[in-house]
């Protein structure tokens, strides 16, 4: 068992999520400052960082994690697995980030506490490690599917497979407050006038508050309100928007994936709940988390958009832990290293084979490929006789639809033209074939999906 430091708020954390989550001790193992389990085909790990003094704070800080790999492969097939996890994203991230680690993939979330906020920070890591373990136990296999790697499925180094689900991976059959109204809607104008207190820029507009931070050259917004999120239920989202995404040394716009990982290698001061995302493939890319009605306290909010300000905060600075400069573009235009980049142009790389979409039916509780397609009415008529078949697994969401790419390449600069492909219009790269697109009936509203390209 875990021998507890004083004082040691990150442990206090760790032994929190171990006995809120009742964890069988046959189906975990404890390490030095943390402890893996078992629920079901996925193993998670919990664990908390060395403490340290925060001489701003005069307190021991702490921080502490929850992972669960998602996806195992040994060279993907596809070209660009950063490039496709980024769009595998959801555009509706709630509370977990998906990050690379070597060849995986795995969803994280990680908090700061010290002995102040330890109560409400520790339940925040709880839900979003729920949130993360159900989540690999129902999409993993989508993401795999997509990346055409291995589900990251563990067994036990004991008692090996664990054969039943644990009880704690049905906790979403029964949300509290999931059908309630947000039980922050009423103190969005309260917290407008606490930032203003603080010098922080805060506006209602109609039922979401504007939020800006001052001194930071960052063209940014951050967005709260209380729209319900189709699993959570109500609650409340924090949405961080930038007008120019950061960049590589290259120039390059940093990816989600990319983000996702710079936070956990530096010492990023916020909470990493929520995930950065796309709306569609490349792009802009923004930080968003939801939070549900069950996490409610007085003050949360407020903790956590000041949070989310520090995020902005790092990325304004355009440093990371080694003084790597991050060149983030601001408000005043890109960087000198970026403005006097070389052009990646030239000479037309040799093209590329189309890239297409295939459609596929699987059957979540067996893992079993049914159908692989390439149109949505295909793979559509498929689950519907799946479903016809099994009414009562159709019930349970048995059969789940996802998509990969096939031949998706990152070349640059991409050559549009617009397109007319089954009754929708959308983006056609000369170079490299077809561009994934959300398919659009209007040619004028190609527009933009072409440009963010």
């Amino acid at each position: 068992m875990v021998q507890e430091l004083a004082p040691d708020p990150g442990l206090a954390a760790v032994r929190s999520a171990f006995e809120a989550f009742s964890v069988d001790e046959e189906w975990s193992e404890w390490e030095e400052r943390g402890f893996r389990w078992w629920p079901h085909r996925y193993c998670q790990r919990i664990w908390a960082d060395a403490p340290r003094r925060d001489p701003e704070l005069g307190l021991v800080v702490c921080r502490v994690h929850a992972e669960t790999e998602v996806v195992r492969g040994s060279g993907f097939v596809c070209p660009d697995p950063a490039y496709l996890a980024s769009g595998i994203i959801t555009a509706d991230p709630t509370m977990n980030a998906l990050v690379r680690v070597g060849e995986s993939f795995a969803y994280r979330a990680s908090v700061w506490v010290h002995e102040e906020n330890l109560g409400w920070t520790s339940r925040l890591l709880q839900v979003a490690a729920l949130i993360q373990i159900t989540n690999a136990e129902y999409r993993g296999w989508l993401i795999a599917d997509a990346l055409e790697g291995d589900p990251a499925f563990a067994a036990h180094p004991q008692r090996g497979p664990r054969p039943e689900p644990d009880g704690m991976l049905y906790w979403r059959r029964d949300v509290p407050g999931r059908d309630d109204p947000s039980a922050w809607e009423a103190e969005l104008g309260e917290l407008a006038d606490e930032l203003a207190a603080l010098g922080v820029e805060a506006a209602l507009q109609g039922a979401r508050l504007l939020v800006r931070f001052p001194q930071v050259e960052l063209g940014h917004r951050i967005v709260v309100d209380t729209a319900p999120h189709q699993v959570l239920g109500s609650g409340v989202r924090i949405r961080l928007e930038l007008e120019d995404p950061p960049r590589s040394s290259s120039g390059e716009p940093l990816l989600p994936i990319e983000l996702n990982g710079r936070e956990l290698r530096e010492p990023v001061p916020a909470h990493l709940i929520g995930s950065w995302a796309w709306e569609d493939f490349g792009a802009q890319p923004y930080f968003s988390c939801v939070i549900p009605n069950l996490l409610h306290r007085p003050g949360i909010l407020r903790n956590l958009v000041l949070s989310t300000g520090l995020r902005l905060r790092w990325l304004a600075t355009g440093e990371t832990w080694e003084g790597e400069p991050v060149e983030a573009r601001t408000e005043h235009g890109p960087t000198e290293d970026a403005q006097t980049a070389p052009d990646a142009g030239g000479a037309d790389p040799a093209p590329t084979g189309p890239v297409g979409i295939r459609f596929i039916l699987s059957h979540v509780p067996t893992g079993r490929r049914l159908a692989v397609c390439e149109t949505t009415p295909e793979i559509h008529r498929a689950k519907e006789l799946a479903e016809r078949d099994d009414p009562e697994g159709a019930a349970r969401g048995d059969y789940r639809i996802a998509y990969t790419l096939v031949g998706l390449p990152k070349v640059p600069p991409h050559r549009f033209e617009l397109a007319y492909v089954d009754g929708n219009y959308g983006p056609i790269c000369r170079v490299c074939g077809p561009a994934w697109f959300s398919p659009h009936t209007n040619p004028e509203d190609v527009n933009a999906a072409m440009e963010r390209f």
